[in-house]
């Protein structure tokens, strides 16, 4: 183990500027090596994303932000696709920023890895973000069930503040999950989606009935040893 890796395991390194910026570049490298070592820190993150005070400093650090938004992808990591999955519904949780994470374009991040290559009526395709719109025949879903899970959650969490509410049944959020619905064999991830479409088929935001402590799992170091070997690849 590395001195680094020591410092993490007994520092809460929110605390301290200097190793929290250090952290952020190590995470942020494009070193190969580096990326491969140091992919646990994704997790590192969507820990302490569920603390407020940690997730400000997260939402607030716009380097960081560029990376968990736009580095989403099905072909990173296991371990860091689902760290950023639990760390993108922790952010969600922060109502405050949801016009902001709007903004800046969360939606699409969330909705492409739940989406297959079902085709959808012209007027509610043309509403879905673009980078959601025509995809090829040969999108897959997201693999992991504790990855899709967290994404839907991070939807329904986007419920809780009414613009977050609209903008979601705006923009076709509703056929999507219906057809994840329709294809989602995980017990636990097709509760989370059914909660989700009991949100966008309310007409009226003021009879919304929000359960928060139905929608959000354990934090990533209650879960991890439930972690079956592959994941960790």
């Amino acid at each position: 183990m590395s001195r680094f890796e020591e410092v993490l395991q007994q520092n809460d390194c929110f605390s301290d500027a200097e190793l929290l910026d250090k952290i952020f570049k190590v995470f942020l490298s494009n070193h190969s090596e580096i990326k491969e070592k140091f992919q646990f820190l994704a997790l590192y993150f969507a820990n302490m994303s569920g603390y407020p005070s940690r997730k400000k400093l997260i939402l607030l650090n716009e380097k960081l932000m560029d990376y968990i938004f736009y580095s989403f992808n099905a072909s990173d990591t296991n371990v860091r696709r689902m760290g950023i999955a639990i760390t993108l519904r922790n952010l969600c949780s922060e109502q405050s920023s949801h016009v902001m994470l709007l903004e800046k374009g969360i939606l699409p991040v969330l909705l492409l890895p739940l989406m297959g290559s079902e085709e959808y009526d012209e007027e509610d395709m043309e509403k879905l973000p673009l980078e959601c719109q025509y995809l090829e025949d040969t999108k897959e879903r997201e693999r992991l069930p504790i990855i899709r899970r967290a994404l839907v959650q991070a939807l329904s969490l986007l419920c809780y503040t009414k613009r977050g509410w609209e903008y979601l049944k705006e923009h076709s959020v509703y056929y999507v999950i219906r057809e994840l619905h329709k294809w989602e064999a995980d017990f636990d991830t097709k509760e989370a989606t059914e909660t989700l479409v009991g949100f966008l088929l309310v007409i009226d935001y003021s009879k919304m009935n929000h359960k928060a402590d139905e929608l959000v799992t354990p934090s990533v170091t209650e879960i991890l040893k439930d972690i079956p070997d592959f994941v960790v690849s």
